[in-house]
């Protein structure tokens, strides 16, 4: 019947109106290299470095992985911003600043 052995439900789109994952939602999209490295801020402040190659992959309909069990963080911090950068130099500089001004 052309569900690939998923029964009833293999049928759905998956955007029903009792889904309970509705905050799960892109909100930012870039592209990089396998080499590259990225950047994650946090909103306590703290920058991790993780080599894109080592970010899981997911399929269409994947869930994804929790970002604690991919970096060393706490499971009450949250990623506020991702930089990809393909290379570190010298002449170059990535400085972070708070709404108060604290850099």
């Amino acid at each position: 019947q052309g569900r690939g052995t998923r029964g009833k439900r293999g049928t759905s789109s998956g955007s029903d109106s009792n889904d309970s994952n509705h905050d799960n939602e892109v909100l930012h999209c870039f592209s990089c290299n396998d080499h590259d490295t990225l950047l994650m801020t946090t909103q306590r402040g703290i920058a991790y470095g993780l080599r894109a190659f080592q970010v899981p992959t997911g399929g269409r309909i994947a869930k994804g992985v929790p970002i604690p069990s991919v970096l060393a963080i706490k499971t009450d911090d949250v990623v506020t911003s991702v930089l990809p950068i393909s290379e570190f130099t010298n002449d170059e500089y990535c400085v972070l600043a708070t709404e108060k001004g604290w850099i």
